[in-house]
């Protein structure tokens, strides 16, 4: 209950009796009038407040913040800019959106999302960890870390610039690292694999057939010549003494790196 306190002043009053006349001046002294409001719940004398032990709802300005509290614990806020409270929300209906749900920096879903049905590929974001003052992108399942990363459907990009955005899934992991083929993994500095299935290690290794595997740490780019090849630079030459004891032959082509066997 809250009480309103209000003063009830009666002006001088004339009485005017023929045929004299007569002044009555009545004069009353300030009334304190109490006025009862009620809050639902007994909300402890402020009208501003719905009430129920230590539990709340208040809207404490005009037009202002609603702010909700459990047990003595503020735990949500409606607003259009103030700062939501941490809080756990328990919803048994649906969740009806009209605009975007943002999520801050660090927040995950968890859960089983086997529930989820009618989400385009390009709607949800995957996990993204980006360097301070950068940004990155991921999407559905898929995670980027570093700065400006680029990580595709169920694909994992790890390094400034690396982009996975391949069709799914794909690895890149490096500086400007890009594995862009289906299924594809790219790791090293300015690595690509665009071939399908392609696998490109090193600095400037290029996997850009399909089914092709490029491996380099030489000073030099190296690519795959044709798909379904092995790819390797550099490679020791034995000199002209015959073939060292427990190799078996292998032909190499020192211009394209590309290795065979034959018996």
């Amino acid at each position: 209950m809250s009480a309103i306190n209000a003063n009830i002043v009666v002006d001088t009053t004339t009485l005017t009796l023929s045929p004299s006349t007569t002044t009555l001046t009545t004069v009353v002294e300030p009334i304190t009038l109490t006025v009862s409001t009620a809050s639902s719940g007994g909300g402890g004398g402020n009208p501003n407040e719905i009430l129920n032990g230590t539990s709340n709802v208040a809207i404490s300005t005009v037009d202002g913040n609603i702010d909700f509290a459990v047990g003595g614990s503020d735990v949500a806020r409606f607003s259009t800019t103030g700062a939501a409270y941490p809080a756990v929300f328990t919803v048994q209906g649906n969740i009806n959106a009209f605009n975007n749900i943002t999520a801050e920096p660090g927040a995950l879903f968890v859960g089983d999302g086997g529930g989820l049905s009618n989400v385009a590929g390009n709607s949800i974001s995957g996990v993204v960890v980006s360097a301070p003052g950068g940004s990155g992108t991921a999407n559905i399942y898929g995670i980027a870390i570093g700065s400006s990363p680029v990580a595709g459907q169920e694909s994992i990009s790890i390094g400034v610039s690396a982009n996975s955005a391949g069709l799914a899934p794909s690895i890149a992991i490096g500086k400007d690292s890009k594995a862009t083929g289906q299924e594809t993994i790219a790791i090293g500095h300015v690595t690509k694999a665009s071939g399908t299935t392609a696998i490109a290690i090193g600095h400037n290794a290029n996997a850009n057939n399909a089914r092709s595997i490029v491996l380099n740490a030489g000073a030099q780019p190296t690519g795959a010549p044709a798909a379904d090849t092995f790819t390797v630079k550099p490679v020791r030459n034995a000199g002209a003494s015959g073939l060292p004891a427990g190799f078996q032959q292998v032909a190499y082509n020192p211009t394209t790196g590309e290795f065979v066997y034959y018996s």
